[in-house]
């Protein structure tokens, strides 16, 4: 595999002219609609029938379906699951019609295009009523296979960056555990703020040159999963399957200090927060209920630590693109000789288990 600057904004041709950050805030346009009619007959290229499920996998900027399609055909996708993380902060009537004209797309795309892609609805989580009436309007009507969400959000209502699992998101989660969603947590760069919630740079923002996404995301992911394990999200809506990106980022590398200062092993504190209270059987246990795709980890180092700590069926198949080229985890796992059980599960039993529909 080639190695590639940190700095370097990854991509293939058709991104061309978008900065990463667009495609994680998701604050361009709506895609263009698609321009291949959904009875035209996509060319396979690849050497056996598309069976894997992607389930990270975004529309936005100019993709577009039939450039998408012959990228998942060339790599043995058969289904790729539509995000568009990150509707941002703003005027809530807003961030309401950017969010129902973003699921409406996407839902028209689905329909145009049967079992090569579902849909995983963009929520504003920082509004929570809007966020409810999304979510019926999105699973009821739409009929999404799932929510899209992003592991922090700035300055809420004047009160700094909240993270997933605030508590003032609580009655989201328990919306979505009641409809038993599949909850698919995108990362993102958290906004940082003074005492005057002026906007302060990011940690790892102009570090030697690199893009601050390198670093600042995969933190993020580990910030986004810690906040909703330590505020009981995780406990509460038992029936939610979260999927975290990129392996959980710098979750894993931290997992045994979490554990230790988290876990059972360690009293109540006398204000009776979390400990014992939220986490009676130990961090680790409350990961391993989570699902966690491989884009960028998709390699032995990884995967031996993602293996030793994660149940093989909570492993799932990402790409990642258009930010990604959608060969890159494809090709990985391929040259990685795996056991056909686990290979299969990562590449697409894994999937079937949270969307079912896709077993024809």
């Amino acid at each position: 595999m080639k190695t590639r600057r940190l700095s370097e904004r990854e991509g293939d041709s058709s991104d061309k002219g978008l900065s990463r950050r667009q495609w994680l805030t998701g604050v361009t346009a709506v895609a263009a609609a698609a321009v291949v009619p959904a009875t035209e007959a996509v060319g396979q290229t690849g050497a056996s029938r598309p069976h894997r499920i992607d389930t990270h996998h975004h529309y936005t900027g100019d993709w577009t379906a039939s450039r998408a399609i012959e990228g998942m055909d060339q790599n043995g996708i058969a289904t790729a699951i539509l995000s568009r993380p990150g509707i941002p902060v703003s005027d809530s009537e807003k961030a309401r019609k950017l969010a129902r004209d973003t699921n409406d797309h996407g839902a028209q795309l689905v329909r145009d295009y049967p079992g090569r892609f579902g849909l995983f609805a963009s929520l504003p989580l920082f509004d929570v009523e809007g966020s409810l009436r999304e979510i019926a309007y999105a699973f009821d009507v739409l009929k999404a296979d799932g929510a899209c969400l992003v592991t922090s959000y700035g300055n809420v209502g004047g009160t700094g960056t909240k993270w997933a699992g605030d508590p003032a998101f609580a009655p989201v989660f328990d919306e979505l555990n009641r409809r038993k969603a599949v909850v698919f947590i995108h990362p993102t760069t958290p906004m940082y703020f003074n005492d005057d919630f002026r906007l302060q740079s990011g940690s790892t923002r102009g570090v030697s040159g690199v893009n601050e996404t390198a670093l600042e995301n995969q933190f993020d992911t580990a910030r986004g999963v810690v906040s909703l394990i330590i505020n009981g999200t995780v406990m509460r809506c038992p029936d939610i399957r979260f999927i975290f990106c990129h392996g959980g980022g710098a979750l894993l590398s931290l997992h045994e200090r979490l554990n230790h200062l988290l876990g059972e092993d360690r009293p109540a504190r006398t204000d009776g927060s979390y400990h014992s209270r939220y986490i009676p059987n130990g961090f680790d246990a409350e990961i391993r209920k989570l699902y966690f795709d491989l884009v960028r980890v998709a390699n032995r180092a990884n995967l031996a630590l993602l293996t030793e700590l994660l149940p093989p069926e909570r492993l799932l198949f990402g790409s990642d693109y258009p930010p990604v080229p959608i060969s890159e985890t494809a090709s990985q796992l391929s040259s990685l000789h795996l056991d056909g059980k686990l290979l299969r599960g990562i590449e697409r039993d894994n999937a079937l288990a949270l969307f079912p529909r896709f077993k024809a």
